[in-house]
């Protein structure tokens, strides 16, 4: 039947399933609070127009049918509660700062190890070089088979050093941009693009989110968000108990 269809050039139009579409960036991600199933984005049309929804695609469940607009909405609300409040960012640059410093000290360490080790293996090539060049204390071959050995273990000793050097970053530039990206949640995923923002959606929601009645059901966030709650001081005047203060909208 089928080949018949193409011979006559009748053949059936297939069309691929999208995973990821632009205009549902959160399709997938979010699931629906009432059967869990993850839901999906298509356009209905109305009155001449076509308008975006996310639903659930459960026939039996349909907890979820929203707009586009209004669930991304939701979606941008939540990202600007979750904002960490500056005495947590402090304690946090704190934290973090102290155990990169203890690492640092292991790679400082580790870096002149292997600084020692190069300059050896100078030496003992020089010393090699100079041994059948000017003394001829050996043979060609002998000379030659030593100094490729030398020049291999100088050439693994280098890209060990490399990436030594390579995890010597700037470490208050990092938590820097990471609190950027924390603070301006919300305005960095309206702007970013299909790719961006499933994968900040990620990052601050690992294990992704459930919508219900016009809202997202409580969710755990990323590891940041974790470190700033454990790290709540003592005393109750200085920073509310949950960690995060909710910005007012305008």
């Amino acid at each position: 039947m089928q080949v018949g269809l193409v011979l006559d050039g009748k053949r059936p139009t297939v069309t691929p399933h999208v995973r990821n579409h632009p205009d549902f960036p959160l399709r997938r991600f979010v699931a629906c609070g009432k059967c869990g199933k993850p839901l999906t984005g298509s356009w209905s049309k109305g009155r001449g127009k076509r308008y975006p929804y996310y639903r659930c695609p459960n026939t039996r469940c349909k907890g979820v049918n929203g707009r586009k607009d209004d669930v991304e909405r939701e979606f941008q609300l939540l990202l600007k509660r979750l904002q960490p409040k500056p005495e947590y960012l402090r304690l946090f640059n704190a934290v973090v700062l102290d155990a990169w410093n203890k690492k640092q000290a292991d790679t400082l360490l580790e870096r002149v190890t292997v600084e020692n080790q190069l300059k050896v293996l100078n030496e003992r090539k020089e010393q090699l070089i100079e041994a059948f060049v000017y003394k001829g204390a050996i043979d060609q071959p002998t000379f030659q088979g030593e100094l490729d050995k030398i020049k291999e273990k100088m050439a693994l000793a280098e890209i060990h050093l490399n990436e030594v050097k390579h995890e010597e970053l700037d470490a208050e530039s990092v938590l820097n941009f990471s609190q950027y990206i924390l603070i301006n949640a919300a305005r960095l995923w309206s702007e970013a693009s299909l790719d961006q923002r499933q994968r900040l959606q990620r990052v601050l929601f690992p294990n992704g989110l459930t919508f219900m009645e016009g809202s997202f059901g409580t969710t755990k966030t990323c590891l940041a968000f974790n470190l700033l709650e454990s790290f709540s001081p003592s005393n109750d005047s200085v920073v509310s108990p949950t960690g995060f203060e909710p910005v007012l909208l305008p």
